[in-house]
């Protein structure tokens, strides 16, 4: 099935890093990219509702104010138009905080609301970090606070590990990966 996926384009790139991740590719086919009234790019496998795209902007402009506030000589990812984010199928559904609430299964097989791909392991393997979340299409987008946090969350990695640039991050970037992140990093 990857191999398919693979052949499909100029963004095969993406599909190696979300699989490198534990990822595959037959949660990952988009088909709508659009745009938010803020200016992020958004890839989806499912249309995504005006109310999901506002709250990937207002997501993304918490975390901009409070690191901008924190690290005010960080240059990079101060803007939406410099994010992206790929919404890719639910792997996996809480079943214990928010019952219901769609994840992700990395490889190791642990659960998690988003993650990043394009720093750390996967940043020579595409152009720019891509911040990665499941859509809640079959959800009827409910849980709207939790996307808002995933994409909050993970916005702080895309820009931790874009400062002073993605070949040569900051000491937050590794401060924060793996399975001791705890977010907010930035209250």
């Amino acid at each position: 099935m990857l191999l398919s996926v693979l052949s499909c384009g100029p963004e095969k790139g993406i599909y190696v890093a979300l699989d490198s991740v534990g990822i595959p590719g037959n949660v990952a086919q988009f088909r709508y990219q659009v745009t938010t009234p803020g200016g992020v790019s958004v890839q989806s496998t499912q249309i995504v509702p005006a109310e999901a795209l506002s709250t990937i902007d207002a997501a993304i402009g918490l975390q901009i104010d409070r690191i901008s506030a924190a690290r005010p000589a960080w240059v990079n990812y101060r803007r939406l138009d410099q994010y992206s984010v790929l919404l890719v199928d639910p792997m996996a559904y809480s079943e214990i905080d928010l019952p219901g609430a769609p994840l992700l299964r990395l490889q190791g097989g642990g659960t998690t609301a988003g993650t990043v791909i394009g720093i750390l392991g996967t940043r020579k393997t595409v152009d720019r970090s891509y911040i990665v979340v499941p859509h809640q299409n079959g959800q009827d987008w409910r849980f709207m606070d939790f996307f808002f946090q995933a994409i909050r969350n993970e916005s702080e990695h895309a820009r931790e590990c874009n400062e002073p640039n993605r070949l040569d991050p900051s000491p937050e970037c590794e401060q924060f990966a793996g399975w001791q992140d705890v977010h907010p990093h930035f209250p």
